[in-house]
C-alpha cells in the first residue's frame, strides 16, 4: 500500500500504454508519417531503374556513329575521367551532319574530342604538356599564344563552331577488334574555327 505523494513505479520496458496497440507504436506511427511525407528521389541520367512489372531498366545513350570526314561542329561542355588511372579531358563538339529529311538540312550528332592530361593539380586544375594536341587547338580556337598567367580552360571551345575531323574507333580498350555493330564515332581533331573564338582567359 503506497502511502499519499508516492511516486507511482515505473511501467516495465516494453510494456504496453493506453493509446498503443503495440510496444513502441509512437515510433511507428511518426516513422509513418515521414515516409509518407517524403520527396522521391531524382535519379541521375544513366541510373538504372525498376519498372512498373518489376523489371529492371538501363537508361543510357548509344555510342553515335557517322561517316568519317570533315565537318562544322559546335563546341559544347567538358568532362574530366580517369582511364587505367590516367586522367583525360573530353570535349563535347555537336557535330553538323548533312541530313535532308530535317528541316535546316543539318542533323545534330554529339560527339568528344579526348585529351591526355599531363598532371592532375586538383581542385579542378590540371596541367597540359606545351606541345600537346590540347594546347595546339587551344591556341587555334582563342587565336593567341597564352601567357604565363593564362587560364587555359576547356571553356574556351564552348559556344566556338570550327571545322573538326570525325573518325570511327574500330578497336576496344585492350587493341581488340570491335565488330561494325560496335564501332562509334569521335572527334579526332579539330582544324581551326569557323565563326567565334577568340580571347579567353
Amino acid at each position: 500500500m503506497r502511502g499519499e505523494g508516492a511516486v507511482p513505479p515505473k511501467s516495465p520496458k516494453g510494456s504496453r500504454e493506453p493509446g498503443n496497440d503495440k510496444p513502441g507504436g509512437h515510433r511507428r506511427k511518426r516513422h509513418a508519417r515521414r515516409v509518407a511525407t517524403r520527396k522521391p528521389r531524382t535519379r541521375r541520367a544513366g541510373e538504372s531503374r525498376e519498372a512498373a512489372n518489376g523489371e529492371l531498366v538501363a537508361v543510357g545513350v548509344a555510342p553515335q556513329l557517322i561517316p568519317e570526314g570533315d565537318y562544322q561542329a559546335i563546341g559544347g561542355g567538358f568532362e574530366v575521367y580517369w582511364l587505367f588511372n590516367q586522367p583525360k579531358l573530353a570535349v563535347v563538339w555537336i557535330v553538323m551532319v548533312p541530313d535532308k529529311s530535317e528541316a535546316d538540312g543539318f542533323r545534330r550528332v554529339r560527339l568528344s574530342r579526348h585529351y591526355n592530361i599531363k598532371k592532375w593539380l586538383g581542385r579542378g586544375r590540371f596541367q597540359f604538356g606545351e606541345h600537346s594536341d590540347y594546347m595546339r587547338e587551344w591556341i587555334k580556337i582563342t587565336q593567341r599564344r597564352p601567357s604565363r598567367h593564362d587560364r587555359i580552360a576547356p571553356s574556351a571551345f564552348k559556344g566556338v563552331m570550327a571545322k573538326v575531323v570525325v573518325r570511327t574507333v574500330t578497336t576496344d580498350r585492350e587493341q581488340k577488334a570491335l565488330p561494325a555493330i560496335l564501332q562509334y564515332s569521335v572527334v579526332a581533331a579539330v582544324i581551326g574555327i569557323v565563326a567565334g573564338g577568340g580571347r579567353c582567359r
